[in-house]
């Protein structure tokens, strides 16, 4: 994931990148390859830090936060934790959805298939005792004839 630091009215230090870095790597396993780019807006305003986090994953979901603290720790803390929470909804929706289509599609397996109109349909049929099972071919004529 690209993450991109962008600062207005403070410098940025060593220490606050790597604050920053260690704050998205609990993010980046749990979005693996899903997280596109982040963005980190800091500002300082009198005695006020505000941090910004804007994280683009994929399926064009973006997952922002912006909160405010008197250090950085804490602003940058509250706000990756806030977007940290919001890529846990949306992970769980993902994988719902995913569920969802994987029993759907079991279902479909067990269901049998109703062959659409006109269509031969094969019936087999075996006896409580027998050793082969017999077969016999229908044809399905639904025509408006009659």
């Amino acid at each position: 994931m690209k993450t991109t630091v962008i600062r207005r009215h403070i410098e940025i230090t060593s220490e606050l990148r790597e604050l920053i870095s260690r704050k998205f790597e609990k993010l980046e396993r749990l979005l693996n390859d899903s997280a596109v780019s982040a963005q980190v807006i800091l500002s300082r305003e009198q005695q006020t830090c505000t941090a910004e986090v804007v994280l683009h994953a994929r399926g064009d979901h973006v997952l922002r936060d912006e909160s405010d603290g008197s250090a950085w720790a804490e602003a940058v803390g509250i706000a990756v934790d806030q977007v940290d929470q919001q890529a846990h909804t949306l992970k769980g929706k993902w994988e719902t959805r995913r569920r969802r289509s994987v029993v759907k599609a079991s279902a479909d397996k067990l269901r049998p298939n109703t062959p659409p109109l006109g269509v031969t349909r094969l019936r087999v049929t075996c006896a409580p005792n027998d050793d082969f099972v017999r077969t016999s071919t229908l044809k399905l004529d639904m025509s408006n004839e009659e």
